[in-house]
């Protein structure tokens, strides 16, 4: 969804519609995405230490090599 909200700023379209399966964490990433810093922001986990996907040090390398 970030990248999309991305492409939509590119394109200049300033309306997304959102289908009813949207929830608050899915508008809070669009609105991540181009710049804004709204204040449900305190909420977004820390993806950097997730267990397959993050990016910490700290990750064991086992981790990294599950295929799903």
């Amino acid at each position: 969804m970030a990248e999309f909200a991305k492409d939509c700023v590119h394109n200049k379209i300033n309306f997304i519609g959102i289908c009813c399966g949207a929830e608050a964490h899915h508008v809070r990433e669009m609105s991540v995405a181009i710049g804004k810093k709204p204040i449900s922001m305190k909420y977004m986990p820390d993806m950097s230490k997730h267990f397959h996907h993050g990016t910490d040090k700290s990750l064991k390398k086992v981790n990294k090599e599950i295929k799903y």
